[in-house]
């Protein structure tokens, strides 16, 4: 569906080319600061500012267009599934060009703390959904349009069984991929370029907020506060394992189980804009 011309479309169109060059602008002073104030190498000069500046920015620049497009959730979850293992990819061949294995938390730990980390990780963030459960349901009764930009999430809650395999496994890659990125990689390049640890992964929560753009501005913050939470088990248990088995986890969880209760909704929302 192509939107109609008209006020509405150009003001949208103007919206997205202002995150565009903002996002553009700040890549480019974070990539020169990187590269004449750190002793990085090219690489990690030219991957932080992909993860921490370009993804977040392209995420935050389509939530305006997104109720003009009709949401295809088989192909949403495919081609979001395909994206998020490339970026794992990138991260574990750049890690491994850098900051090496044990620097990223690819490193054994003993079982029961393993699954006790896996299990504690798992409910907290389980319990922060919930506590945010309000703020996006306000979010969602404030929306006269019915689009993901105003925290319409249920837009992507699998219904049949094929939906609900293929959301299983964008949940798996959810949690190798963007672990592997943000609470892996990441982290650890920016602690390179000589930043403090904790820094370095609040930083990294941050962008991962942004990367999730689409929940709208309460599932950024909610997002963020996640990643935070994951990255925090990564410092203290030097492994980033516990918390790529939690976020998928938590994904599964709450797409499969608790997301409909999470968002009460009645009855189905078209997956696309509404008609007029």
């Amino acid at each position: 569906m192509n939107p109609t011309p008209g006020p509405e479309t150009e003001a949208l169109a103007r919206a997205v080319g202002l995150r565009l060059r903002w996002g553009a602008a700040l890549a480019l002073a974070a990539t020169l600061a990187l590269g004449f104030g750190t002793a990085l190498s090219f690489w990690e000069v030219i991957a932080l500012p992909v993860f921490l500046v370009i993804f977040p920015t392209l995420a935050l620049a389509q939530t305006p267009l997104l109720h003009l497009v009709p949401i295809e959730r088989t192909s949403a979850y495919v081609s979001s599934g395909l994206t998020i293992l490339i970026m794992g990819a990138m991260a574990l061949g750049l890690a491994a060009m850098g900051p090496g294995a044990e620097a990223v938390g690819i490193a054994a730990m003993p079982t029961a703390s393993f699954l006790g980390w896996s299990a504690g990780l798992t409910v907290g963030a389980v319990l922060l959904s919930v506590v945010f459960r309000p703020l996006e349901a306000r979010a969602w009764k404030r929306s006269d349009r019915g689009t993901l930009d105003d925290g319409m999430l249920d837009v992507l809650l699998p219904r049949t069984p094929e939906e609900r395999r293929l959301f299983g496994g964008l949940s798996l890659a959810a949690g190798w991929g963007e672990e592997m990125a943000y609470r892996g990689y990441v982290p650890a390049a920016l602690v390179m370029a000589g930043l403090d640890p904790w820094a370095s992964m609040g930083l990294a929560a941050l962008a991962f907020g942004f990367l999730h753009a689409y929940q709208g501005p309460v599932g950024v913050v909610r997002t963020a506060l996640l990643g935070s939470l994951l990255g925090a088990s990564v410092l203290l248990t030097g492994s980033l394992f516990p918390a790529m088995v939690a976020h998928a986890l938590v994904d599964l969880i709450l797409g499969l189980v608790l997301g409909p209760w999470l968002l009460d909704r009645e009855s189905d929302r078209p997956s696309g804009p509404p008609t007029p």
